[in-house]
């Protein structure tokens, strides 16, 4: 079935955006909460870190365990489970102790709920949408920012009211709210279903009756190619005629099929424009070229188990890189969890150039890009700064990263921009930015264009990321490549709060640390400058690397 490209895919985006609002908002707001903890435990800058750090980086590290539970579950009841783990959580951590059981209920429970609700955000969009896939799930991501607009100038004005532990306690009422959020979120009708309204596809179908199929719009079938094309054959001669002499079918080809008009390109195509000079000049498939969303391909989405063809009577159906067959018998959830892991771990895309220097960037990014959100309040508060004030601050780089992924978000589908260059310079601008707030400090509008900065530069990370990604690496290989990429995400998220607050703990400053934030996301920039510019090579064994030559724009 066909996304219907709005109706109640309008509501879900909403509800998208309150879900994400709510998670990433409370998550970004930490760093006013965290002189507060430090000083009731009696603990060390470092020590008490770690309570932001896993409730930020757990999500990211338990990424392939989330999406293979909504893969299984759905996005409603993954949301539901997920706003409730968030708020109890909260709700235990209000009445502890102890500083390692809030790492445990703060940090490992509620971050997990939030895992789910990060997944849920982005997929359930995605079920809805299609050609405006770009422009829901922006709006969509768009809640990180209104988030901390929104928490901020919230929590700082709980904390002085009600203490740390009862503005835990309320805030762990906001995040049951994600429930409804939850609730709002159904799936299209139909969607899923491999053929209009038959539970088995015909073996006769020839392209006459394909072409019928992408004109007709009473039926909507994921598979829309001859069902008597093998896994290993070319494209047929009358089927690559049929790509280039209709304008429509081409068309639905390339939406659904990107990876078949690649192969046709360097084959058939190519004999056929040998046996056809009238066609050798402006044919559709001459610059071939896949439509790229900024948050959610659907090549990824189609290889998630809740899209794969539920079809036995066709063992021989045209398989490509972005829909497989499931097998006879429907796996359990052991067998599907153990493949997930298995996909997401296949360590081999580390041996290839570009995608190594992009995993050691993002470490980078992740390590530090945090340090303001975290330790911006704790640095103006040494500076003679109120908390009002400090809070204030940190919702204008909420204001900022809302209008960055909205506008990069829409700019990053533009056919003249080139994505990975134009990321470079926006972590060249963040690293910027975070040099510059410790001397910008003393004077509050420059610090404020510098947080603005950093708020409108740093969006591009959630903007590009899977832009990058699938011109980096195979269609096929999206899935393995976006959960090794959540991966160092984690990585880099866990380590960085603490070791910023290390610092601080051996110097006692917190200028060093945002010093260091900078150089190196300056350093993260640099790293990813020859990605667009080189070819891709394997540096660990033989052959051609799998990713190939990323596509200028």
């Amino acid at each position: 079935m066909t996304p219907p490209d709005g109706g109640w895919g309008w509501v879900v985006v909403a509800a998208s955006l309150i879900a994400s609002a709510i998670a990433d908002g409370v998550s970004l707001s930490f760093g006013l909460l965290f002189p507060y903890l430090s000083d009731y435990f009696s603990a060390s800058k470092s020590a008490t870190a770690w309570i932001g750090s896993l409730f930020m980086s757990v999500p990211l590290l338990a990424g392939p365990i989330c999406s293979a539970l909504v893969d299984r579950f759905g996005c409603r009841w993954m949301t539901i489970i997920g706003g409730l783990m968030g708020g109890l959580g909260f709700a235990i951590s209000a009445f502890l102790e102890s500083l390692p059981l809030i790492y445990i209920t703060f940090g490992l429970i509620s971050g997990l709920g939030l895992g789910l609700i990060y997944v849920t955000a982005v997929v359930s969009i995605a079920y809805w949408f299609d050609k405006k896939r770009t422009l829901a799930t922006s709006l969509g991501a768009a809640g990180t920012g209104i988030g901390t607009f929104i928490y901020a100038p919230l929590t700082d004005y709980l904390l002085s009211e009600y203490g740390w532990r009862g503005t835990i306690l309320i805030l762990a009422g906001n995040l049951l709210n994600m429930c409804v959020c939850g609730a709002l979120m159904r799936e299209p009708d139909g969607w899923g279903d491999s053929t209009c309204g038959n539970s088995e596809v015909d073996l006769n179908v020839d392209l006459s009756a394909v072409m019928d199929e992408v004109d007709s719009p009473l039926c909507h079938s994921l598979m829309s190619l001859p069902s008597y094309i093998k896994a290993k054959e070319k494209l047929p001669a009358e089927v690559v005629e049929g790509l280039i002499s209709n304008e429509t079918l081409y068309k639905a080809v390339l939406e659904k099929y990107p990876n078949i008009l690649r192969e046709a390109t360097s084959t058939s195509i190519h004999d056929l424009r040998e046996k056809s000079p009238s066609r050798r000049e402006g044919h559709h498939l001459r610059h071939v070229r896949v439509h790229r969303n900024s948050v959610m391909y659907r090549g990824a989405l189609l290889n998630m188990g809740k899209y794969r063809l539920r079809v036995s009577s066709c063992p021989n159906i045209y398989r490509n890189s972005m829909t497989t067959i499931a097998k006879e018998e429907p796996e359990g959830w052991r067998e599907e969890l153990a493949e997930l892991f298995a996909t997401m771990m296949d360590f081999s895309l580390f041996c290839e150039l570009h995608f190594l220097l992009n995993s050691i960037s993002t470490i980078l990014l992740f390590t530090w890009f945090i340090i303001p959100y975290f330790y911006l309040a704790p640095l103006m508060s040494a500076h003679g700064y109120t908390e009002t004030q400090a809070s204030s601050v940190l919702s204008v780089i909420g204001v900022a990263n809302t209008f960055g992924m909205i506008a990069m978000g829409w700019f990053g589908d533009r056919p003249w921009m080139n994505v990975t260059k134009t990321y470079c310079g926006c972590l060249l601008g963040t690293g910027l930015a975070t040099l510059l707030m410790p001397a910008a400090v003393p004077y509050p509008i420059a610090l404020v264009a510098a947080a603005s900065f950093f708020g409108l530069f740093v969006s591009s990370n959630f903007s590009f990321t899977p832009t990058i990604l699938v011109e980096m690496v195979p269609l096929d290989r999206f899935t393995t490549a976006y959960g090794l990429t959540l991966l160092c995400q984690g990585v880099g998220t866990l380590i960085g709060a603490p070791l910023a607050a290390l610092i601080f703990d051996i110097f006692g400053s917190w200028e060093l640390s945002f010093y260091l934030a900078g150089a190196w996301i300056i350093i993260a920039g640099i790293l990813m400058f020859p990605v667009p510019m080189t070819r891709n090579k394997k540096l660990i064994g033989k052959g051609e690397p799998m990713g190939g030559h990323v596509v200028s724009a």
